[in-house]
């Protein structure tokens, strides 16, 4: 869960990956020139300064967008900030690596070719180093006790209560220590302590000052449910909801909103984002044009095989659905 204290450490951490890219495109340039044998670019000339920036503008834009690692939640591990980071820098070299193929100096391609591929490996191996040191002191602090978030639950949902205190015991250094329950028909081994009932809560949140108070709520009067919301409210201490059909869930985007009302895609598709969906549509073309060349000695011996060796087609085809649910036939 985000905790809102945090924005001047995800400030700086934006900074030093700022810093890292810029770092990175210096020392690739040096390697490229190296590799190259290229005397003829310099790395404080216009055209590389402008270069430099534009990339590192570009990087850092398309890091915050795609890579989940300044958004951290309880199943952030250093294999998905991993994942992150190279899921983000591969989308940004492709287009650098697109970009200079269309548009760059016929005698200077290959050099900034070089220049990005090598930068992509060097901001990733930072990138990759910085983000996991992070993720270790933070989770061995949260371990020993340290910068721990106090949370109460409150509710009727014994099942929801149960898998969110397992999820917590399972990952030690989300940074969530449970302190009990408030309730009135919650399981006695859901796995942590009763404080009191829901007319004890005033006396709870003043004994034990929680920092958050998760509602793991089945059914509940509104206005009762709102008149526990505000206590809370009250004393500054912020509220979640675990919602009794958590075990849909797939990842963070499948709640939306219409006006004030929050409501639930069972069913999310990545590709209902429009930069997913021109992601892929820009990977699919391009991937495909690349392979179709590059596999195209082999496909011609396969045709030549099938030929040779059976009656049937050449190509083998698939009836599938498609967007909006209409089939096509696959090849």
């Amino acid at each position: 869960m985000p905790n809102g204290r945090n924005s001047i450490l995800v400030l700086l951490e934006n900074t030093i990956d700022m810093v890292i890219y810029a770092f990175a495109m210096y020392s690739a340039f040096i390697f490229a020139s190296l590799i190259q044998n290229e005397n003829t670019v310099y790395p404080n000339s216009p055209e590389s300064i402008i270069f430099t920036f534009a990339v590192v503008l570009f990087s850092s834009c398309v890091h915050q967008a795609i890579d989940s690692g300044n958004r951290p939640t309880i199943d952030y591990t250093p294999n998905k900030a991993v994942w992150g980071i190279i899921k983000s820098n591969l989308i940004i070299c492709s287009a650098l690596v697109c970009i200079i193929a269309f548009f760059g100096t016929v005698g200077y391609r290959t050099f900034f070719a070089f220049w990005v591929l090598i930068y992509f490996v060097i901001s990733s191996a930072f990138l990759i180093f910085k983000r996991k040191a992070i993720i270790s002191v933070t989770s061995f602090l949260r371990r020993n006790q340290y910068n721990l978030k106090k949370t109460i639950i409150v509710g009727d949902n014994s099942a929801a209560a149960r898998e969110y205190i397992k999820q917590i015991g399972n990952n030690p250094g989300c940074g969530v220590m449970i302190v009990g329950y408030v309730g009135d028909k919650i399981d006695p081994d859901v796995g942590c302590e009763k404080l009191g009932s829901f007319k004890d809560l005033i006396k709870v949140l003043d004994r034990y000052r929680p920092t958050d108070v998760v509602f793991a709520i089945d059914s509940y009067d509104k206005r009762h449910l709102i008149k526990l919301v505000n206590i809370c409210d009250d004393r500054c201490i912020k509220v979640y909801f675990l919602p009794v059909i958590y075990g849909f869930f797939k990842n963070s985007r499948q709640i939306e909103q219409i006006g004030t009302i929050p409501i639930i895609n069972i069913h999310s598709n990545p590709l209902n984002n429009r930069f997913n969906a021109l992601v892929k549509r820009w990977v699919d073309v391009i991937g495909s044009i690349f392979l179709i060349i590059l596999t195209s000695p082999a496909m011609l011996l396969a045709v030549a095989g099938i030929k040779l060796t059976s009656k049937g087609p050449i190509l083998f085809r698939q009836e599938r659905v498609g967007m909006m649910g209409k089939t096509f036939t696959m090849l």
